[in-house]
């Protein structure tokens, strides 16, 4: 267990873990999380329960744990920081206040890719599993993001949260039992309101299973795509989604 408090007027960042590098660094700052466990942590600032990166890559092959923030529970990355998860990377039944239960992204330059491991029972306002605004790509190839929760009124984005980011592209993994209140239980991509984002989403293999919304008015239990948007979908199974209202599997 391990906490990070606010000190003398600074916002503190990182419950677990804080690396920072610079944008010509990113690359060479690095945090390697080979195996072990960081388990039970909180930053009462605003980013990072269990660790914050910026402008810094980070590789998660262990597992994370029970922990909270206001944004980010598990994971908060900021800037350009680059994160990867591989087949032994976990992050669980972390909390946030506001965004992104399990991993929080927000960076221009920021990339997420996930060639295994899982993301589970994570909970927050907008994207329950994973929320990645602004920022260049998620690349998903392998891996699960299940069970995770947005919860709350207009809770968006049950396993996946995204807006704002240049592409996303699926080809492999899955995105299951997800639950959102009002938009997306399993994916929630872009913004009505956001008329910039002009970013490329495909699907080309993987699984949208399980998930719901449970919204008597909500939209998308699979995959919700608002007005404005193009999701390119080929070879990919989406069954035993629901909504309360419309677009069981998309809408």
């Amino acid at each position: 267990n391990c906490e990070r408090a606010v000190g003398k007027g600074t916002i503190c960042n990182g419950g677990g873990v804080y690396v920072k590098g610079d944008a010509e660094t990113v690359t060479t700052t690095t945090f390697t999380m080979d195996g072990g466990t960081i388990s039970g942590c909180k930053a009462l600032g605003n980013y990072g329960g269990a660790i914050y990166a910026e402008n810094a890559a980070v590789t998660i092959k262990g597992t994370v744990s029970a922990c909270e923030a206001k944004n980010g529970g598990g994971v908060s990355c900021n800037g350009g920081a680059r994160l990867t998860m591989d087949g032994r990377g976990s992050i669980s039944g972390c909390k946030a206040e506001t965004h992104g239960g399990g991993v929080y992204i927000n960076g221009s330059d920021a990339d997420l890719t996930m060639s295994g491991g899982s993301i589970t029972g994570c909970t927050a306002l907008q994207g329950g599993g994973i929320f990645f605004h602004t920022g260049n790509a998620f690349t998903m190839n392998g891996g699960t993001i299940s069970g995770c929760k947005a919860t709350g009124n207009m809770a968006n984005g049950g396993g996946v949260y995204l807006n704002n980011i240049k592409t996303f592209s699926m080809g492999g993994g899955t995105i299951s039992n997800n639950t959102a209140a009002y938009l997306g239980g399993g994916i929630y991509i872009g913004s009505e309101e956001n008329p910039q984002d002009k970013g490329y989403y495909e699907i080309t293999a993987g699984k949208i299973s399980g998930n719901n919304v449970i919204d008597l008015y909500g939209f998308g239990g699979g995959i919700y795509v608002p007005k404005g948007r193009t999701l390119h979908l080929r070879n990919a199974l989406i069954t035993g989604n629901m909504a309360s209202a419309l677009g069981g599997g998309i809408w």
